[in-house]
């Protein structure tokens, strides 16, 4: 007589199996919002470069930003945090910030944006 045991999963192997779903989705649950304002932000970058940026003032500059995000809602962007480098070649607009948001109890996650807008690649 051939016997085979049963082959499946476990009570506690599906419990585990849950508590990891269910951590990732909290997860990016969570970060997935600071992912998409990130990207509304680069798409303003980039929307720079269809307007004359060189005949713009700085604060042209970030009122143009401004107004993409105000579109956009994106509300936690500090436009004081918007560096504008002039040259006679090229402007280059930087934008550096971070973002904390709590994942679960007393552990939270950092992260960092970099978004650049150089008119000498147009």
């Amino acid at each position: 007589m051939n016997m085979h045991g049963q082959n499946g999963l476990t009570l506690l192997g599906f419990l585990f199996a849950l508590l990891v779903i269910g951590l990732c989705l909290t997860v990016a649950f969570r970060l997935g919002p600071l992912y998409l304002d990130n990207y509304t932000v680069a798409q303003s970058f980039e929307a720079l470069g269809e307007s004359d940026v060189r005949a713009l003032s700085d604060q042209g500059i970030r009122q143009a930003l401004y107004k993409n995000f105000v579109v956009n809602n994106v509300d936690d962007i500090d436009l004081k945090a918007v560096k504008i480098e002039r040259s006679a070649e090229k402007i280059l607009v930087s934008l550096d910030y971070e973002r904390r948001v709590e994942l679960l109890g007393n552990v939270d996650a950092v992260v960092k944006f970099r978004n650049r807008y150089d008119s000498a690649g147009d």
